[in-house]
């Protein structure tokens, strides 16, 4: 039955399934359903691979997944191992992500890189940031350019080393904001209520902070309807 369906149709039917399933399964069936999941970018939107269990990646298969990039609308690379040198790296997400015209979600979190100029690209749709840990990130020049992406509503910059005043400049542009983390950050009380008054649709909020904070923090929370976690 399913032989004789034209590949557009395939597609669709494809689409009901996670990409795990159509490279383990699907790819499995026969050289044309391969060739499909293969060569159409719309069926790879979805790619968590740290949900895949997957720690190690060599260049050729970074390559290999990042040639799909039109189709992304959700990457996670976290913590995964890449054996490709930190500049080539940056190069390769560079390459394939202004191709990525509908990506929502990108975790980079414990990776090597130390610019952000990849996420450079005009009307990006970007709503989720994650970049936990990328302690090698030049944090002048990336404050300019999250600013810049003004459609986040999830922003984690848990221990990369940004300073108050670096937050304070990239949240004055990101209004949108619902979730931020900032472990790691040093925050000063006036700090956090400042960063409270200028994201009006903050609705958690991760911090850093000592055990005789708590409780003035969390009477910001209250007062603004703000979630805090302190760490």
């Amino acid at each position: 039955m399913y032989t004789a369906l034209p590949d557009e149709v395939l597609v669709e039917v494809f689409k009901n399934f996670s990409l795990k399933e159509m490279l383990k399964t699907l790819c499995l069936v026969s050289r044309r359903w391969r060739h499909i999941v293969n060569n159409n970018n719309i069926l790879w939107s979805c790619l968590l691979l740290d949900e895949w269990h997957i720690t190690y990646l060599s260049e050729e298969q970074f390559m290999n997944i990042m040639s799909h990039s039109s189709g992304f609308r959700y990457l996670s690379i976290r913590y995964i191992e890449m054996t490709t040198s930190e500049m080539r790296l940056e190069a390769l997400l560079g390459n394939s992500i202004e191709f990525s015209k509908h990506l929502r979600y990108l975790d980079l979190s414990g990776q090597p890189i130390s610019s952000l100029n990849f996420l450079l690209i005009e009307s990006s749709p970007l709503e989720t940031l994650i970049l936990n840990d990328c302690q090698k990130i030049d944090t002048c020049c990336c404050t300019a350019i999250l600013k810049q992406l003004r459609n986040l509503r999830i922003l984690s910059l848990n221990r990369v080393g940004f300073t108050a005043n670096q937050v304070a400049t990239i949240t004055a542009s990101l209004c949108l904001l619902n979730v931020l983390c900032l472990v790691g950050v040093s925050l000063a009380r006036e700090d956090i209520r400042l960063i409270l008054q200028k994201l009006n649709h903050l609705q958690f909020f991760e911090i850093s902070c000592s055990s005789e904070d708590k409780e003035h923090i969390y009477a910001l929370g209250e007062e603004y309807d703000v979630s805090f976690v302190c760490r």
